[in-house]
Protein backbone atom coordinates (compact mmCIF):
# COMPACT_ATOMS: atom_id res chain seq x y z
CA UNK A 1 0.00 0.00 0.00
CA UNK A 2 1.42 2.90 -0.42
CA UNK A 3 0.20 7.02 0.22
CA UNK A 4 1.60 9.83 -0.95
CA UNK A 5 1.16 12.93 1.73
CA UNK A 6 1.75 16.17 0.84
CA UNK A 7 3.56 18.54 3.21
CA UNK A 8 5.47 20.88 0.91
CA UNK A 9 3.39 23.97 0.14
CA UNK A 10 4.20 25.59 -3.10
CA UNK A 11 3.06 28.89 -2.69
CA UNK A 12 5.09 29.94 0.10
CA UNK A 13 7.85 28.52 -2.14
CA UNK A 14 7.19 30.59 -4.91
CA UNK A 15 6.76 33.66 -2.88
CA UNK A 16 10.13 33.18 -1.31
CA UNK A 17 12.10 32.61 -4.29
CA UNK A 18 10.75 35.73 -5.86
CA UNK A 19 11.78 37.69 -3.05
CA UNK A 20 15.21 35.92 -3.33
CA UNK A 21 15.08 37.29 -6.55
CA UNK A 22 14.48 40.74 -5.97
CA UNK A 23 17.04 40.76 -2.96
CA UNK A 24 19.56 39.22 -5.46
CA UNK A 25 19.40 41.53 -8.09
CA UNK A 26 19.19 44.68 -6.16
CA UNK A 27 22.55 43.64 -4.40
CA UNK A 28 23.75 42.45 -7.74
CA UNK A 29 23.68 45.83 -9.47
CA UNK A 30 25.03 47.57 -6.09
CA UNK A 31 28.06 45.49 -6.03
CA UNK A 32 28.94 45.67 -9.48
CA UNK A 33 28.49 48.89 -9.36
CA UNK A 34 30.38 49.39 -6.72
CA UNK A 35 33.40 47.14 -8.26
CA UNK A 36 34.05 49.25 -11.26
CA UNK A 37 33.79 52.52 -8.90
CA UNK A 38 36.27 51.35 -5.96
CA UNK A 39 38.32 49.04 -8.46
CA UNK A 40 37.86 46.12 -6.29
CA UNK A 41 38.20 42.52 -7.61
CA UNK A 42 36.66 41.29 -4.15
CA UNK A 43 33.37 43.79 -4.34
CA UNK A 44 32.71 42.96 -7.95
CA UNK A 45 32.82 39.44 -7.43
CA UNK A 46 30.35 40.20 -4.69
CA UNK A 47 28.28 41.47 -7.17
CA UNK A 48 28.71 39.28 -9.46
CA UNK A 49 28.09 36.13 -7.30
CA UNK A 50 24.53 38.23 -6.57
CA UNK A 51 23.70 38.40 -10.11
CA UNK A 52 24.35 34.39 -10.52
CA UNK A 53 21.81 34.03 -7.45
CA UNK A 54 19.57 35.93 -9.69
CA UNK A 55 19.61 33.56 -12.88
CA UNK A 56 19.76 30.15 -10.42
CA UNK A 57 16.41 31.95 -8.33
CA UNK A 58 14.87 32.24 -11.31
CA UNK A 59 15.95 28.74 -12.55
CA UNK A 60 14.48 27.44 -9.02
CA UNK A 61 11.37 29.49 -9.85
CA UNK A 62 10.78 28.14 -12.89
CA UNK A 63 11.58 24.93 -12.24
CA UNK A 64 9.65 24.87 -8.56
CA UNK A 65 6.66 25.37 -10.55
CA UNK A 66 7.10 23.08 -12.88
CA UNK A 67 7.29 19.99 -10.46
CA UNK A 68 4.17 21.67 -8.65
CA UNK A 69 1.97 20.54 -11.95
CA UNK A 70 1.17 16.51 -11.60
CA UNK A 71 1.68 14.78 -14.16
CA UNK A 72 1.39 11.15 -13.38
CA UNK A 73 1.34 9.99 -16.89
CA UNK A 74 4.96 11.01 -17.70
CA UNK A 75 6.12 11.05 -13.92
CA UNK A 76 3.88 8.46 -11.92
CA UNK A 77 6.34 8.85 -8.98
CA UNK A 78 6.00 12.71 -9.16
CA UNK A 79 8.76 15.35 -10.21
CA UNK A 80 10.44 15.87 -6.82
CA UNK A 81 13.47 13.65 -8.60
CA UNK A 82 13.95 16.73 -10.54
CA UNK A 83 14.75 19.02 -7.65
CA UNK A 84 18.22 17.56 -6.83
CA UNK A 85 19.13 17.66 -9.82
CA UNK A 86 18.13 21.27 -9.80
CA UNK A 87 20.49 21.79 -6.56
CA UNK A 88 23.24 19.95 -8.49
CA UNK A 89 23.14 22.41 -10.94
CA UNK A 90 22.83 25.42 -9.30
CA UNK A 91 25.55 24.56 -6.85
CA UNK A 92 27.61 23.25 -10.07
CA UNK A 93 27.68 27.15 -11.23
CA UNK A 94 28.71 28.66 -7.79
CA UNK A 95 31.25 26.04 -7.43
CA UNK A 96 32.86 27.12 -10.97
CA UNK A 97 32.34 30.90 -10.23
CA UNK A 98 34.25 30.28 -6.91
CA UNK A 99 37.38 28.57 -8.88
CA UNK A 100 37.05 31.31 -11.77
CA UNK A 101 37.66 33.89 -8.45
CA UNK A 102 40.24 32.50 -7.12
CA UNK A 103 42.44 32.16 -10.60
CA UNK A 104 41.92 35.44 -11.29
CA UNK A 105 43.23 35.87 -7.42
CA UNK A 106 46.10 34.42 -8.10
CA UNK A 107 46.47 36.07 -11.60
CA UNK A 108 46.04 39.84 -9.65
CA UNK A 109 48.94 38.20 -7.38
CA UNK A 110 51.14 37.95 -9.70
CA UNK A 111 50.60 40.80 -11.67
CA UNK A 112 51.98 42.95 -8.66
CA UNK A 113 48.34 43.34 -7.00
CA UNK A 114 45.72 45.87 -7.32
CA UNK A 115 45.54 48.63 -4.61
CA UNK A 116 42.11 50.00 -3.45
CA UNK A 117 40.60 52.15 -1.13
CA UNK A 118 39.82 50.11 1.86
CA UNK A 119 37.39 52.66 3.98
CA UNK A 120 34.98 53.11 0.66
CA UNK A 121 35.44 48.97 0.54
CA UNK A 122 34.68 48.56 4.31
CA UNK A 123 31.67 50.54 4.22
CA UNK A 124 30.13 48.81 0.77
CA UNK A 125 30.54 45.55 2.45
CA UNK A 126 29.24 46.31 6.09
CA UNK A 127 25.99 47.76 3.94
CA UNK A 128 25.99 44.62 1.79
CA UNK A 129 26.05 42.08 4.66
CA UNK A 130 23.64 44.02 6.83
CA UNK A 131 21.40 43.92 4.07
CA UNK A 132 21.73 39.71 3.50
CA UNK A 133 21.36 39.49 6.56
CA UNK A 134 18.14 41.09 7.10
CA UNK A 135 16.88 38.85 3.55
CA UNK A 136 18.45 35.62 4.86
CA UNK A 137 16.67 35.96 8.09
CA UNK A 138 13.44 36.65 6.62
CA UNK A 139 13.64 33.91 3.98
CA UNK A 140 14.86 31.44 6.72
CA UNK A 141 11.52 32.15 9.03
CA UNK A 142 9.76 31.92 5.92
CA UNK A 143 11.59 28.45 4.43
CA UNK A 144 9.78 26.70 7.77
CA UNK A 145 6.24 26.72 6.13
CA UNK A 146 8.06 26.53 2.45
CA UNK A 147 9.98 23.11 3.61
CA UNK A 148 11.18 22.89 0.20
CA UNK A 149 14.56 21.67 -1.10
CA UNK A 150 14.49 24.07 -3.19
CA UNK A 151 13.34 26.86 -1.01
CA UNK A 152 16.44 25.85 1.19
CA UNK A 153 18.85 25.71 -1.02
CA UNK A 154 17.83 28.98 -1.52
CA UNK A 155 18.19 30.15 2.17
CA UNK A 156 21.54 28.30 2.43
CA UNK A 157 22.76 30.71 -0.73
CA UNK A 158 22.03 33.86 1.52
CA UNK A 159 23.91 32.35 4.16
CA UNK A 160 26.79 31.49 2.40
CA UNK A 161 26.40 35.35 1.50
CA UNK A 162 25.98 36.43 4.62
CA UNK A 163 29.14 34.64 5.88
CA UNK A 164 31.28 35.73 2.82
CA UNK A 165 29.91 39.43 4.00
CA UNK A 166 30.64 39.33 7.71
CA UNK A 167 34.37 37.30 6.96
CA UNK A 168 35.18 40.24 4.68
CA UNK A 169 34.67 42.77 6.50
CA UNK A 170 36.80 41.49 8.89
CA UNK A 171 39.27 40.54 6.94
CA UNK A 172 39.57 44.08 5.40
CA UNK A 173 39.47 45.67 8.90
CA UNK A 174 42.49 44.39 9.62
CA UNK A 175 44.15 44.76 6.50
CA UNK A 176 43.15 48.56 7.12
CA UNK A 177 44.97 48.30 10.73
CA UNK A 178 47.79 47.08 9.28
CA UNK A 179 48.20 49.65 6.71
CA UNK A 180 47.44 52.22 9.43
CA UNK A 181 50.49 50.36 11.55
CA UNK A 182 52.58 51.58 8.26
CA UNK A 183 52.80 48.00 6.43
CA UNK A 184 51.69 50.24 3.13
CA UNK A 185 53.18 47.38 1.12
CA UNK A 186 50.28 44.94 2.17
CA UNK A 187 47.69 47.61 0.63
CA UNK A 188 48.04 46.65 -2.54
CA UNK A 189 47.49 42.22 -1.75
CA UNK A 190 44.29 42.88 -0.10
CA UNK A 191 41.42 42.41 -2.23
CA UNK A 192 42.72 39.26 -3.90
CA UNK A 193 43.69 37.91 -0.84
CA UNK A 194 40.76 38.44 1.13
CA UNK A 195 39.49 36.93 -1.86
CA UNK A 196 40.86 33.88 -2.29
CA UNK A 197 40.28 33.12 1.38
CA UNK A 198 36.89 33.48 1.07
CA UNK A 199 36.97 31.38 -1.88
CA UNK A 200 38.70 28.47 0.44
CA UNK A 201 36.32 29.12 3.00
CA UNK A 202 33.01 28.88 1.15
CA UNK A 203 33.76 26.03 -1.63
CA UNK A 204 33.36 23.15 0.72
CA UNK A 205 29.78 24.38 0.60
CA UNK A 206 29.11 23.69 -3.15
CA UNK A 207 31.15 20.38 -2.91
CA UNK A 208 28.88 19.56 -0.15
CA UNK A 209 25.25 19.78 -1.29
CA UNK A 210 26.59 18.67 -4.99
CA UNK A 211 27.50 15.37 -3.24
CA UNK A 212 24.33 15.28 -0.98
CA UNK A 213 22.06 15.94 -4.16
CA UNK A 214 24.23 13.47 -6.52
CA UNK A 215 23.43 10.59 -3.33
CA UNK A 216 19.64 11.73 -3.92
CA UNK A 217 19.46 11.52 -8.11
CA UNK A 218 21.15 7.76 -7.56
CA UNK A 219 18.49 6.60 -4.75
CA UNK A 220 20.94 5.96 -2.37
CA UNK A 221 20.49 5.64 1.22
CA UNK A 222 19.59 7.92 3.91
CA UNK A 223 21.47 9.38 7.10
CA UNK A 224 21.74 5.90 9.52
CA UNK A 225 20.96 8.24 12.56
CA UNK A 226 17.32 9.17 10.14
CA UNK A 227 17.26 5.18 9.72
CA UNK A 228 17.38 4.48 13.52
CA UNK A 229 14.86 7.49 14.51
CA UNK A 230 12.03 5.93 11.73
CA UNK A 231 12.70 2.71 13.03
CA UNK A 232 11.91 3.81 16.71
CA UNK A 233 9.15 5.42 16.10
CA UNK A 234 7.20 2.63 14.25
CA UNK A 235 8.87 -0.17 17.26
CA UNK A 236 5.88 0.11 19.56
CA UNK A 237 3.62 -0.48 16.97
CA UNK A 238 5.23 -3.26 15.70
CA UNK A 239 5.85 -5.04 19.18
CA UNK A 240 2.10 -4.35 19.55
CA UNK A 241 0.99 -6.42 16.21
CA UNK A 242 3.02 -9.17 17.15
CA UNK A 243 5.44 -8.59 13.68
CA UNK A 244 8.33 -11.24 14.22
CA UNK A 245 11.13 -8.88 12.28
CA UNK A 246 10.92 -5.69 9.99
CA UNK A 247 12.77 -4.69 7.17
CA UNK A 248 13.64 -0.39 6.36
CA UNK A 249 14.59 1.08 3.33
CA UNK A 250 14.81 4.74 2.85
CA UNK A 251 15.72 6.53 -0.26
CA UNK A 252 15.32 10.61 -0.08
CA UNK A 253 14.46 12.24 -3.32
CA UNK A 254 14.21 16.09 -3.11
CA UNK A 255 11.31 17.17 -1.15
CA UNK A 256 9.85 13.06 -1.16
CA UNK A 257 11.24 10.87 0.91
CA UNK A 258 10.37 6.43 -0.09
CA UNK A 259 9.98 4.58 3.01
CA UNK A 260 9.27 1.20 2.41
CA UNK A 261 8.62 -1.55 5.67
CA UNK A 262 8.41 -5.06 5.26
CA UNK A 263 6.78 -6.78 7.98
CA UNK A 264 7.67 -10.36 8.74
CA UNK A 265 4.63 -11.71 10.38
CA UNK A 266 3.62 -15.86 11.27
CA UNK A 267 1.91 -17.98 8.99
CA UNK A 268 -1.05 -18.26 11.37
CA UNK A 269 -1.27 -14.08 11.61
CA UNK A 270 -3.31 -12.80 13.83
CA UNK A 271 -4.49 -9.72 11.97
CA UNK A 272 -4.32 -11.06 8.19
CA UNK A 273 -7.79 -9.24 7.58
CA UNK A 274 -7.81 -6.66 4.98
CA UNK A 275 -8.94 -3.84 7.33
CA UNK A 276 -7.10 -4.95 10.15
CA UNK A 277 -3.46 -4.62 8.06
CA UNK A 278 -4.52 -1.20 6.79
CA UNK A 279 -5.31 0.03 10.77
CA UNK A 280 -1.52 -0.96 11.50
CA UNK A 281 -0.65 1.17 8.23
CA UNK A 282 -2.60 3.98 9.21
CA UNK A 283 -1.15 3.96 12.60
CA UNK A 284 2.23 3.56 11.29
CA UNK A 285 1.63 6.69 8.69
CA UNK A 286 0.67 8.69 11.97
CA UNK A 287 3.61 7.95 13.92
CA UNK A 288 6.12 9.13 11.19
CA UNK A 289 4.28 12.93 10.48
CA UNK A 290 6.86 13.98 12.21
CA UNK A 291 8.75 13.82 8.83
CA UNK A 292 8.72 16.96 7.32
CA UNK A 293 9.34 15.73 3.36
CA UNK A 294 6.12 14.30 1.30
CA UNK A 295 5.99 10.53 2.35
CA UNK A 296 5.58 8.04 -0.01
CA UNK A 297 4.89 5.18 2.08
CA UNK A 298 5.03 1.36 1.64
CA UNK A 299 3.51 -0.91 4.37
CA UNK A 300 3.78 -4.95 3.23
CA UNK A 301 3.18 -7.90 5.69
CA UNK A 302 4.78 -11.57 4.80
CA UNK A 303 5.34 -14.84 6.23
CA UNK A 304 8.37 -15.20 4.08
CA UNK A 305 11.63 -13.39 4.01
CA UNK A 306 12.02 -14.14 0.49
CA UNK A 307 9.92 -10.91 -0.41
CA UNK A 308 11.12 -8.54 2.40
CA UNK A 309 14.96 -9.78 1.54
Amino acid sequence: MKRLAQVKDPVIEDRLLQRSIFSSLFLSVFGIAAGFLLSSSFVLFDGLYALLSVVLSVFSLRGGRFITVKDDVHFPFGKESLEPILVFFQYLIVFLLLIYAFVAAIDTIRSGGDPVELGFVIGYLTISALIALIVYRHLKQLNRSARSILATAEVEQWRLTVIMGVGAVVGYGIAGMAIWLSFENVARYVDPVMLMLIVLFLVRYPVKEMVQAMREMLGMSTSERLMIDIKQSVATIVDEYEVDDMYLRISKTGSLIFIEIDLIVAKNYRYDSILEQDLIREQIDAALEWLPQTKWLTVAFTANRKWAE
